[in-house]
């Protein structure tokens, strides 16, 4: 049975007329779409219960092979982006490489604030023991279709998917760094900072090299017409 059907004792049924509350029932393609995703490995909650902070760990038991996975990552994303439809001028391919430098100092200031916050963050609120909203709010919401900018929001977190994983191994790789022995004083926080922009430049220039600036397209105007005395002297 499903559990969204459950009549809770006490409270009326819901009122499937609604349109904004009114879930059309699924195709077959969609249905096989589900059970697909329901049934991958990737989903399997054993797997999926492993969190970042664990699987950062482990990463950077290796220093060196942690880096060298930072530095391929940065290089491999920038390259594809400087090949993409949106970098086809030089205007544009400025604008991708400013927008992609962007990520990388938000993720390194993210990765400081991890460690050293610059502002004290307090302590996340108890759980509560009841939920704060009836059962039958979370039945409706549940229920629902999902509307069009929802999904939208779904589709564009999913795409971009690989831009948010450079950004998270950034970040853990200099919060990681920050915490170890070497970072507990400024100079050695400043080493770590220094070795780890060297590495991303490293990675800029190499994906520069791969897909340098395009060339300007020339003009197809004609250039402006010389003064008649200096048109004379160009004759021969």
């Amino acid at each position: 049975m499903d559990p969204l059907e459950i009549a809770f004792p006490g409270l009326k049924p819901i009122d499937p007329e609604p349109s904004d509350i009114r879930t059309p029932p699924l195709t077959k393609e969609r249905k096989r779409d589900y059970d697909i995703e329901r049934l991958r490995s990737a989903n399997d909650p054993v797997l999926m219960s492993i969190g970042p902070d664990a699987f950062l760990r482990e990463l950077e038991a290796g220093e060196p092979a942690s880096a060298e996975l930072v530095q391929s990552m940065v290089r491999a994303f920038l390259a594809a982006a400087l090949r993409g439809p949106a970098a086809q001028t030089p205007k544009d391919w400025h604008t991708v490489m400013e927008r992609f430098l962007n990520v990388l100092g938000t993720a390194m200031r993210m990765g400081l604030e991890d460690v050293r916050p610059a502002i004290p963050v307090p302590p996340p609120p108890p759980v509560p023991r009841v939920p704060p909203i009836p059962p039958w709010a979370i039945a409706v919401y549940e229920r629902r279709r999902a509307t069009d900018r929802e999904i939208e929001a779904d589709v564009a977190y999913w795409q971009g998917l690989p831009v948010r994983l450079v950004e998270i191994l950034l970040r853990g790789h200099l919060a990681a760094r920050l915490r170890s022995p070497d970072g507990t004083t400024p100079e050695g926080r400043s080493r770590i900072n220094a070795a780890i922009r060297e590495i991303l430049w490293d990675a800029v220039l190499d994906a520069v090299k791969k897909v340098p600036c395009p060339a300007p397209t020339p003009s197809s105007r004609p250039g402006p017409t010389p003064h008649p005395e200096k048109r004379q002297q160009l004759l021969p």
